[in-house]
């Protein structure tokens, strides 16, 4: 007979609303159905503390749609985590199990402080014999490209490393959206012990969009923060090629600047807008249910000029059930993504004339176009966000 683990209540760390992080978002869809499952578990949400610059205006009955069994309490910041260690003590009693959901870029301007807290915190948790899971979103190996490799960018690097090993350590499962990094882990790191397990990233299916559109005009979009990061000035490149085809085309920008990049951020944004020529259009940060249906209604191509990947996207995951194209550079995340069977193009050299080609076949040839939005509607359904809290559930059990 196998033993299950009998749970009590859970304790989850991480951003959640009203941050308007797409990782918060996916900590709530992921709450919200697992809470659905457990409807006599408490789940206890420590969550970031909402600031002027990460956060949306939250309407009093979004605030009260949570299911009645989460319980969230704004307990840190960015830049000060060390409140988490006294609220996983006080919540003992009527908890068993802590879920971490861990993105390497989450620990603000105060980074090494709260990266000694956090190892601090899963010191203490093993202390108090909580189940420790770990959700590792990506791994230090994976974004070897955003480094330059020496000086303090190579400490910041090796202090990842470490900092991942500690956790993998100490954790009893780590949970990972991308199958590659277990490939990865078990050629890197030690003392796995089984430890390691899939957990696809999920998809909130808010509307499952059925419609065409039927304007002449070619709507593309760019969803995400706006950042120096991210190589938005191809998406002027990319329409001036078009217009050269005779194709009328218009860019929607769907985000919100940088936290920590405003200055820049805004930049580039101000740049894109008087390059665009009356073609740019920016709407800010968009609520997810409303983002789902705005692509549906709006646009027909979504493109995302990433420099490097951070992980998997969660805008393919968050988007897919408007059933429209993606295409996006290259990286063994984003090709994880397509065998899987979500309707992207993947542009090996990441150059203008390449993303120009993808959206000409899309635009000359419908039935290629169809294909994708079916590809979409397939993965929508088959990694749904409560299949995905099921899969979670079983993990928590075991």
């Amino acid at each position: 007979m196998i033993a299950v683990y009998i749970l009590y209540g859970v304790v989850f760390i991480g951003g959640f609303p009203p941050s308007i992080a797409r990782l918060s978002e996916y900590n709530y869809e992921l709450l919200k159905n697992l809470s659905r499952l457990i409807p006599g578990v408490k789940i206890y949400v420590l969550a970031n503390e909402p600031d002027f610059y990460t956060t949306k205006y939250m309407e009093k009955e979004e605030l009260e749609r949570l299911p009645s069994n989460i319980e969230v309490l704004y307990t840190w910041k960015p830049s000060l985590t060390h409140s988490l260690l006294y609220n996983i003590l006080k919540l003992r009693k009527r908890s068993n199990v802590l879920i971490i959901s861990i993105y390497h870029g989450i620990f603000g301007n105060s980074g090494i402080a709260n990266l000694l807290t956090v190892l601090l915190l899963y010191i203490f948790a093993l202390l108090l014999r909580y189940k420790v899971v770990t959700i590792l979103h990506t791994l230090p190996e994976a974004r070897e490209s955003l480094y330059s490799m020496h000086g303090l960018n190579k400490l910041y690097y090796l202090g990842f490393r470490i900092f991942t090993s500690i956790v993998v350590y100490m954790s009893e499962k780590i949970l990972l959206p991308v199958e590659k990094y277990r490939d990865i882990m078990l050629g890197s790191y030690t003392n796995l012990n089984g430890k390691l397990a899939f957990i696809p990233h999920g998809v909130p299916i808010y509307k499952l969009c059925g419609e065409d559109r039927k304007e002449n005009c070619l709507n593309l979009a760019f969803i995400g923060l706006i950042s120096p990061r991210k190589n938005l000035e191809l998406l002027i490149n990319i329409m001036d090629k078009l217009v050269e085809r005779g194709i009328r085309c218009k860019l929607y920008i769907i985000g919100t600047i940088h936290p920590y990049y405003r200055k820049e951020s805004r930049e580039k944004l101000l740049k894109i807008i008087k390059e665009g020529r009356g073609n740019v259009e920016w709407f800010g940060y968009m609520k997810l249910d409303k983002l789902q249906e705005f692509i549906c209604k709006n646009i027909d191509v979504i493109i995302l000029p990433y420099h490097a990947s951070t992980g998997t996207s969660g805008i393919v995951h968050f988007i897919a059930p408007a059933a429209k194209p993606v295409i996006l550079p290259f990286f063994y995340e984003f090709y994880e993504l397509y065998k899987q069977g979500y309707g992207i193009l993947l542009i090996r050299d990441n150059n203008t004339d390449e993303y120009v080609e993808k959206i000409y076949r899309l635009v000359s040839d419908r039935g290629v176009y169809a294909e994708i939005k079916k590809r979409m509607i397939y993965a929508s359904l088959k990694y749904s966000m409560d299949k995905i809290a099921h899969r979670l559930l079983e993990i928590l059990k075991g």
